[in-house]
């Protein structure tokens, strides 16, 4: 039976081979990014003083090569020196000085606003956004538009789009990113919306700022219609979820370009730049935003922001370009693929089941789950059944890897387990990429792999039990000795160990994820391996795992059973985590693929080391013993 499933799933695995060079060439050919600062933070380098040429002339030189360009408000108008802008309590100071009748003053609260020197249509735009809430009042020959309303919120409203804004970052050769306030966009000012989609001769791509995506919550698909008609691209911001951007890019198409911000105040040039080559060359990321460093003299602070983006530029890896960033090249999705891969996961499943338990009918059971649940997929189209399938293989992948041991007799079985170990891998890992197929899965639109806890603590879990059970095979399961067990007291001892376990395991299990805690230490190891090997292993496989498994077979070897089944514990730890590193699926697999190789390598000369110091450990134990 095991041999006729292998047949079929190699096979299955043949078909599916058609995905994962698509992917991988796609992914391949994904390689121009763009660097892109907010025209607001450019402008206020020049009204401190930078002369505008130097400074639109050296940003670009330097590598930045597109500018954000967000709507106007009237507090940004006044902070520009463009329009003076009043409360009720400075106009009514400014009129009594100047003479005038408080009586023909409004009695309502709101915002005075006069033009000084401002190219931006601002008297217009205000009768449009304020309409029936405006009146004019003229005092010493200077007019004044007041609005009624609250001050505050009326600072903010946003008015439009400079003409002369979008003309001038044209005008020096730089894209421009339309920048769209969604939150903050009313009924009244809604013809921002429209204004922004009159830009496509001059802009390809939109962002949107605040909690939510353009269109959110009722009108995703008449905005991405909109979108899909002018061809313009939408930017998802990395670790930053936006309501309603998920549906809003599935029905433009996904046509998306991954953005990650970076704040040069806030962080060191150093730590930026570093994070910045990260993003681009490991996680599909094409547009590199950066809040300027304003600090100082306006010349000083625009050599530091040159020297940075030049630095930046210069070191990055030589298979990216600088330039204007494509979309992802659209992954086809044919029924026979996606067929192929979910019999592949059955087969695959029962295969594991099999083997470990060798059990014909929790075999046939789980074949036949998986079938019911791939059924549903099939007819349902349901996501979420595709992800259950997808992490059923990925946490029974390193246990099927790590637990199935054939006789280790010499040297040459140790490099044939490893091996093997490797290929049953490296299986389950096709299939689960085969299964999570897709744009929204390489451009990370939606949640993608769900089940990175489960994945880091199911293996384990059950490579403690089957320890247990291969230490333990004469010991059987009585009632009254557990019941003894639970009776007997806990000794602060004890609970010292309990907390130290307690911690340990608090400890990994933080660590896993997007989000896990790393010290400072760590980070300046990993960031020395990756600029020495391109992409870094990952610590917990070549220090840990893979060693400890080597540790282990060579045990086996030894015959010291005990000590091998111990070790297998800790080796399940580098298995899970090489799985883990391919469900990462916004990660292009060729840079997967060398980190694993990176992995495995280093591990089997770390696992080799191990070796050598467990045989001088015993033999300096053998002395001490013998001579006490």
């Amino acid at each position: 039976m095991k041999k006729w499933l292998w047949i079929i799933l190699i096979l299955s695995l043949l078909v599916t081979s058609v995905r994962l060079f698509e992917r991988t060439e796609a992914e391949w050919n994904y390689n121009t990014y763009e660097v892109a600062v907010p025209f607001k933070e450019v402008k206020s380098l020049i009204d401190k003083g930078a002369d505008e040429e130097d400074v639109f002339n050296g940003l670009k030189s330097s590598g930045v090569n597109a500018m954000s360009i967000g709507p106007e408000s009237i507090e940004a108008l006044a902070d520009k020196g463009e329009i003076l802008s009043l409360s009720q309590d400075e106009f009514f100071r400014f009129a009594l000085f100047s003479g005038y009748s408080s009586d023909k003053l409004p009695e309502k609260k709101g915002l005075f606003i006069s033009l000084l020197d401002s190219s931006f249509p601002v008297m217009e735009s205000v009768e449009k956004v304020f309409n029936g809430n405006t009146k004019k009042v003229e005092i010493n020959e200077r007019d004044f538009i007041y609005i009624e309303g609250d001050p505050k919120k009326i600072e903010k409203t946003y008015l439009g789009f400079s003409e002369e804004n979008l003309n001038k970052v044209k005008e020096y050769g730089l894209s421009t990113i339309i920048h769209v306030p969604v939150a903050d966009v009313s009924k009244e000012n809604e013809f921002i919306w429209e204004q922004a989609f009159t830009f496509d001769d001059r802009s390809d791509q939109m962002l949107f700022s605040g909690v939510e995506a353009l269109g959110y919550p009722n009108n995703q698909v008449k905005w991405a219609g909109k979108l899909k008609e002018k061809g313009i691209s939408t930017l998802s911001i990395e670790d930053f979820d936006q309501k309603g951007f998920e549906r809003l890019a599935r029905s433009n198409n996904l046509n998306v370009i991954r953005l990650r911000s970076f704040d040069l105040e806030r962080e060191s040039l150093i730590s930026s730049q570093e994070k910045a080559i990260r993003a681009v060359k490991e996680r599909n990321i094409r547009v590199l935003y950066f809040h300027l460093t304003n600090e100082g003299e306006p010349e000083e602070a625009l050599e530091e922001n040159m020297a940075f983006f030049k630095s930046l530029n210069s070191n990055m890896p030589g298979i990216f370009t600088l330039g204007d960033p494509e979309t992802f090249s659209e992954l086809s999705k044919s029924f026979y693929l996606i067929a192929a891969a979910l019999l592949s996961s059955v087969l695959f499943v029962m295969l594991t089941v099999e083997t470990l338990l060798k059990r014909k009918t929790i075999t046939v059971g789980s074949g036949v789950g998986m079938f019911l649940v791939a059924a549903g997929y099939l007819i349902l189209g349901s996501d979420t059944l595709l992800k259950l399938m997808a992490l059923a293989v990925a946490v029974i992948t390193p246990v099927y890897a790590a637990l199935v041991l054939k006789p280790i007799k010499n040297k040459r079985d140790i490099i044939y387990q490893y091996v093997r170990a490797i290929g049953i891998s490296f299986v389950g890992i096709w299939i689960g990429i085969s299964l999570l197929y897709g744009n929204e899965y390489s451009l990370h639109i939606d949640q993608g792999f769900r089940g990175v806890k489960i994945l880091y603590v199911f293996p384990i879990v059950f490579t403690l039990l089957f320890v247990v059970y291969h230490l333990n095979k004469g010991w059987k399961f009585d009632f009254a000795q557990v019941k003894a067990l639970l009776a007997l007291p806990i000794k602060y001892g004890h609970l010292i160990l309990f907390g130290i376990l307690g911690s340990v395991l608090f400890y990994y299990i933080s660590r896993t994820g997007s989000f896990g805690s790393v010290s400072s230490y760590e980070l300046m190891f990993r960031q020395k391996l990756e600029d020495l090997l391109y992409v870094r292993p990952r610590t917990k496989e070549f220090l840990i795992g893979f060693p400890f498994y080597i540790l282990s077979l060579y045990l086996f070897m030894t015959k010291m059973k005990k000590a091998a089944f111990v070790c297998l514990i800790p080796a399940t730890i580098g298995w899970l985590s090489l799985v883990n590193t391919f469900t990462h699926l916004h990660i292009p697999l060729y840079v997967s693929v060398l980190r694993s190789i990176y992995s495995l390598s280093i591990g089997l000369l770390v696992g080799i080391a191990f070796i050598f110091i467990y045989k001088a450990g015993q033999k300096y134990y053998l002395k001490l013993r013998a001579r006490w």
